[in-house]
């Protein structure tokens, strides 16, 4: 009796969860399927179906557990974890290949090609695709990301020297050297010189002129004897129309961030003397 499950899977024909396979496809092949499917949402690939939905069966000899489950480990990478299941059709021998949506993405094949499933084809991701990717996975914030046309010279020196002094280090009396392997180990300085995207919300002296649609949103609360709360919020936004001069922006950018309620800025010391500390912050942006 015909397994009714894996004739509606062959009747809807290949889409984006599905997927039909000769029983001789390439290790090559089959490896960039189980790719795109877990940079997607996950999907099931049929071996020994083809494109036109013929059921042709595959070699009975074979083990097809063992050799799917050493391409999902050795051709993709990183390695993933699919199920196989063997199932007669027509008296033929059909396995069916479920691919879950990947908890490690981007996944690529040995070629080092990241591809993802569109409809019934896959593609190569794109670079947006790609970065979305590893922000997702904690590879890439967008706060580290690098400002064209800023260096270390559209940072506020002082405000640099009033936070590092919390660390008991006295950025102005380091070297120019020292000063820029330290803005880099931190985050506020990308590897090119240029600065951090955080780096300018938090120390810059004229953001605005780099990041026009920024902003900086802080709240804080209080709560009375009866229990009862209330909450404000006040968002500043470096294109809102005010004045750098201002006292309201040179408190902003004078105020150490640890004395900062609530900010949305968060910092690691890794070691007291020499602080290789990890920057990141968490910004609203409106690109």
């Amino acid at each position: 009796m015909d397994n009714p499950y894996l004739l509606e899977l062959i009747n809807q024909g290949e889409n984006s969860a599905i997927e039909f396979k000769r029983g001789d496809v390439r290790a090559e092949s089959l490896a960039r399927e189980i790719v795109a499917f877990s940079n997607s949402y996950g999907g099931t690939i049929l071996l020994g179906v083809d494109d036109d939905r013929s059921v042709l069966g595959v070699d009975k000899d074979k083990n097809y557990e063992e050799w799917v489950a050493h391409i999902a480990r050795n051709n993709v990478v990183p390695p993933v974890n699919v199920s196989c299941q063997e199932i007669i059709l027509s008296s033929k021998k059909i396995i069916l290949v479920d691919v879950p949506k990947g908890k490690e993405r981007p996944y690529q094949d040995q070629t080092g090609r990241f591809y993802i499933r569109i409809g019934s084809t896959n593609r190569i991701a794109s670079l947006n695709e790609l970065m979305r990717f590893f922000q997702q996975s904690g590879f890439y914030h967008y706060d580290g990301t690098e400002v064209e046309r800023s260096s270390q010279s559209s940072l506020n020196q002082t405000a640099l020297d009033h936070y590092f002094q919390s660390y008991d280090v006295s950025y102005l009396e380091l070297e120019p050297e020292e000063r820029i392997s330290l803005l880099k180990n931190t985050d506020i300085l990308s590897e090119n010189e240029s600065a951090t995207i955080a780096g300018l919300l938090v120390f810059g002296i004229n953001p605005q002129r780099f990041l026009l649609n920024a902003s900086i949103s802080t709240s804080a609360s209080s709560r009375s004897s009866a229990a009862s709360s209330s909450t404000s919020t006040s968002r500043f936004s470096p294109n809102s129309g005010a004045n750098p001069r201002t006292n309201r922006y040179k408190k902003l950018s004078k105020v150490p961030i640890s004395s900062r309620s609530k900010s949305s800025v968060t910092f690691r010391k890794a070691c007291r003397n020499r602080p290789c500390c990890s920057f990141s912050g968490r910004f609203a942006s409106a690109a």
